[in-house]
């Protein structure tokens, strides 16, 4: 019967007979025996049977099934992340990053299942319950049945750690093929109680760390107050096409007229090239502004601007190839 029954019946004793010590041994005892702190456990029955609280014990329970397809799920993503490293880099960072926190977590602490407080595991203090063993497949009259190859012996028991927040007992029952010993040791003076809080500090420090790196580094990179010259110069040169000419007369002081062929002189805009200006030589092109890269851009290639996007400019190679640079990385090319 799940911990999640007990209770339940438990606390239809405790509303049969008043209070659970009026309850008769024989129906307390098989419950006490997988629940040592069923009293705790029954004056917050109302609290821990809301949805809010069997929502929490789903989450927070050690052996969950919801837990187990996570670290699933983890393991798997990090080879999902090595296929998804070669089209973007910060997704495959955000696959791995995530769920190695939370395996790393799960890992150090274990968690109360009533006020959510969590534990460091190294040198906490803890109290092996043995509730029962045997061999999985048994005989009628008892004893290992020879019929199964793999027919081994089970042990049946209850881990029992201190909560330092709300002083109940954190209770998680287990299976296994041996049977641990207790450390029975002071929990003041226990590794787990004196550094519990500095373990946690450090492990969000660097959590915090790890995830504003990233940004500083690329803000750094591609700082928004570098800006280009809303008006460039403009290069003007003349011309003289043989092409449009026209008569004038122009008089002289001897009053003869002389015929005078006078060109025209058009004013040509060339159209404005522009160039890469980084310490690397080269700088990425991408899709959108902050985007996927599509391709590099040397210091050698030339281009035209033919938009803007906030700190972005459009460029267009001379094959023709269209994508965004940051305007801190653009100059006008001589």
């Amino acid at each position: 019967m799940s911990i999640d029954n007990l209770l339940r019946s438990a606390k239809k004793f405790e509303k049969e007979y008043g209070s659970w010590d009026k309850v008769p041994f024989h129906l307390k005892s098989g419950v006490e025996k997988y629940i040592p702190n069923i009293q705790d456990r029954l004056d917050n029955w109302e609290k821990d049977s809301s949805w809010k609280g069997r929502l929490i014990r789903r989450i927070t329970n050690r052996r969950n099934g919801l837990l187990v397809w996570l670290d699933v799920i983890s393991v798997l993503s990090l080879f999902l992340a090595f296929v998804v490293a070669l089209e973007s880099l910060p997704l495959a960072i955000i696959i791995v990053f995530f769920p190695l926190t939370y395996i790393i977590w799960r890992t150090l602490f274990i968690s109360c299942n009533l006020c959510l407080f969590q534990i460091l595991k190294k040198g906490v203090n803890t109290e092996i319950q043995l509730t029962s063993s045997g061999y999985r497949h048994t005989k009628k009259g008892g004893g290992k049945d020879l019929r199964y190859k793999n027919n081994s012996y089970w042990y049946h028991y209850n881990e029992i750690y201190p909560c330092y927040n709300c002083n109940r007992k954190i209770i998680y029952p287990m299976i296994n093929q041996s049977l641990p010993e207790s450390n029975n040791v002071e929990i003041e003076t226990s590794f787990s109680y004196k550094y519990n809080s500095l373990v946690k500090k450090v492990f969000i420090s660097v959590i915090i760390g790890l995830i504003a790196f990233p940004i500083i580094v690329e803000a750094l990179e591609n700082p928004p107050y570098k800006r280009l010259d809303s008006n460039p110069a403009v290069e003007i040169t003349e011309e003289e096409p043989a092409e449009k000419e026209y008569n004038a007369e122009e008089n002289y002081s001897n009053g003869g007229q002389d015929e005078v062929i006078k060109k025209d002189t058009i004013i040509n805009t060339d159209k404005v090239l522009y160039k890469i200006n980084d310490p690397d030589g080269w700088t990425n092109m991408r899709l959108s502004p902050g985007g996927e890269i599509i391709r590099t851009v040397d210091t050698l290639e030339r281009f035209e601007v033919i938009g803007a996007e906030g700190n972005w400019k459009m460029i267009k190679l001379e094959n023709n190839d269209e994508g965004f640079i940051h305007n801190s990385r653009i100059v006008i090319a001589e």
